[in-house]
């Protein structure tokens, strides 16, 4: 990300894309705070339906007459002015996704002096944008967050391993747990057999912390959702929410398998065009990862959430028997 905002970097704007909870839009913010004294101009933007005013507002703040014109004619006034200034600036987008990545596009200013960092749920930006995956902890990551997070109450053991590997090293669910456990004074081999036995009760009782904006339990939901929409994904997740989370060769989704595979997923396997959007439809969202060699999987948590919101009969329709 350093090296992405040097003066002699390409201009083109950088996303940071990855799973909902990894700590996007948390590195967004330090890495904004960090670089504050290398630009003259940083500006946090939250694309969603505000993000239009958010832009105003920086327009004000550059004394542009923006105040009673159109919204687009105002926006394409910052633009300009932001392409033609002879100050460099940082634009911080927070949390993009497909639909809002369209209309980005035609107003992200593009001056070489500018840099440009988004953050994003998916990571198809075709041009518009430079990928920058980013993914949960490693396991030496999650030991350097429970001793920063729990400070004195921390205490080498085996649990916080077990708990980092059951909680995927994700870092919204490390976030709970911390939270959680020193609210409550927990301990984490306790934590563990709570996760295991109550997680959805345990899930359903917290807050969201002050850093992210929704729970472990919701942060994915509107990607469920927004991934149904094509012909064929729902399937596909329900029954990835069922097999193991990493290094599943993509030929177990070949029609040689169809007879095998649950009723309602056939008709999804046997169309080749339609089982390459379902995948493309949940690689887009994040929810599903595909390495380069060829083999996929689901974070272990995403499929814990899916299964729990599940309907009882849904999940008992043949995907886990698979």
């Amino acid at each position: 990300m350093t090296a992405a905002t040097e003066p002699n970097a390409p201009a083109t704007p950088l996303v940071i894309a990855g799973l909902g909870g990894v700590g996007k839009s948390q590195l967004l913010r330090y890495f904004g705070h960090q670089q504050r004294q290398r630009f003259d101009i940083v500006w946090w933007v939250r694309v969603d339906e505000t993000w239009g005013q958010e832009m105003l507002e920086l327009g004000r703040q550059l004394c542009l007459p923006v105040d009673g014109l159109p919204l687009e004619t105002a926006l394409q006034m910052v633009r300009t002015w932001l392409n033609d200034c002879s100050q460099r600036w940082l634009l911080l987008c927070d949390n993009a996704d497909a639909t809002t990545a369209a209309q980005l596009h035609p107003l992200l200013p593009s001056h070489p002096q500018g840099r440009i960092l988004i953050t994003s749920r998916t990571e198809d930006w075709g041009d518009v944008a430079r990928p920058f995956p980013l993914g949960a902890f490693v396991a030496a990551e999650s030991d350097v967050f429970w001793r920063k997070r729990l400070g004195a109450k921390y205490q080498e053991s085996g649990a916080w391993e077990e708990l980092a590997s059951l909680l995927g090293h994700l870092p919204l669910a490390l976030e709970h747990s911390a939270a959680y456990m020193l609210a409550t004074g927990t301990r984490p081999a306790d934590y563990v057999r709570l996760f295991r036995e109550k997680r959805q009760a345990l899930w359903g009782k917290t807050v969201p912390p002050p850093d992210y904006p929704a729970t472990v339990a919701t942060t994915w939901r509107v990607n469920f959702e927004a991934a149904r929409e094509t012909a064929g994904a729902a399937e596909l997740l329900a029954l990835c929410a069922f097999l193991a989370p990493v290094d599943l060769p993509l030929e177990l989704l070949g029609e040689a398998n169809v007879e095998e595979m649950p009723e309602g997923l056939r008709p999804v396997v046997a169309d080749e065009l339609v089982r390459g959007e379902a995948v493309a439809a949940l690689g887009r969202y994040s929810l599903l990862q595909m390495g380069e060699d060829g083999k996929w999987g689901m974070h272990q948590l995403v499929q814990a959430v899916y299964r729990d919101q599940m309907g009882e009969a849904e999940a008992q329709g043949g995907w886990w028997r698979w």
